[in-house]
């Protein structure tokens, strides 16, 4: 790894829009970006008949909205075969417009929704569903690492191997970026949407993390997806 550190103090990778960025001209960079979220919904578990009887109007909610969302799919249990919940990136100018949005869906309506989890993202690629269709022989997963708190200088020390890092392993990616506090300041933790071979291939690459080896994450949700159905991809 070659050090630019003086020039590049967060390590990042010369083709990123961040490149050579840091304090305010960094802080602004992320507030000019568009206003994107990362939303979690988990069904409860006794809600799988309602949820097949619902899907109509569920479906036709995130197609209203469809140009607002990079990326949209169930997660998974580990095997593949039952649905746990959804997960949404989208472009909501705040956390209220993604809450209306989740509230008008009839699975929340009707009650089958345990728990709801919204987070602030800036995405480091613009790539959203449609962009890259993904590899059948492959499966895709979302990994959720939440920072420990004060935690700011550790992170920024490890910064340039994290780049690095990502700039090896690029193309797993299909999103990656850092997930912020709601008005976009303070950093809070990193969201990856990666493709590999399974459940094992998904740890190793989190666990691999410079962020992960150096203590920065507090806890790691590591989920399998899929694009939702209606999407044809």
């Amino acid at each position: 790894m070659i050090s630019n550190r003086a020039h590049n103090p967060h390590g990042y990778r010369p083709e990123d829009p961040r490149f050579g960025l840091s304090g305010e001209d960094l802080k602004n960079y992320y507030l000019s970006q568009p206003t994107q979220f990362y939303a979690k919904c988990i069904y409860k578990r006794e809600s799988k008949d309602l949820l097949a009887k619902a899907s109509t109007s569920h479906e036709l909610n995130i197609k209203s909205s469809l140009n607002d969302i990079q990326f949209v799919g169930p997660l998974l249990s580990e095997d593949g075969f039952e649905e746990i919940g959804i997960m949404y990136i989208m472009n909501m100018p705040d956390r209220s417009s993604v809450e209306n949005f989740l509230k008008k869906d009839e699975y929340y309506n009707l009650g089958l929704i345990e728990k709801i989890e919204i987070y602030r993202f800036i995405s480091s690629n613009k790539n959203r569903f449609g962009d890259r269709s993904p590899n059948h022989q492959m499966q895709l997963f979302v990994c959720e690492c939440l920072d420990k708190n004060k935690i700011t200088d550790l992170r920024a020390k490890t910064s340039e191997a994290h780049h690095y890092y990502q700039g090896q392993i690029i193309d797993k990616y299909f999103a990656h970026g850092p997930l912020r506090s709601d008005d976009g300041i303070d950093l809070i933790g990193s969201l990856f949407l990666i493709e590999v071979e399974d459940m094992k291939a998904a740890k190793k690459l989190v666990a691999s993390e410079p962020f992960t080896k150096a203590g920065v994450f507090q806890s790691i949700t590591i989920t399998r997806w899929r694009y939702s159905c209606f999407l044809n991809l």
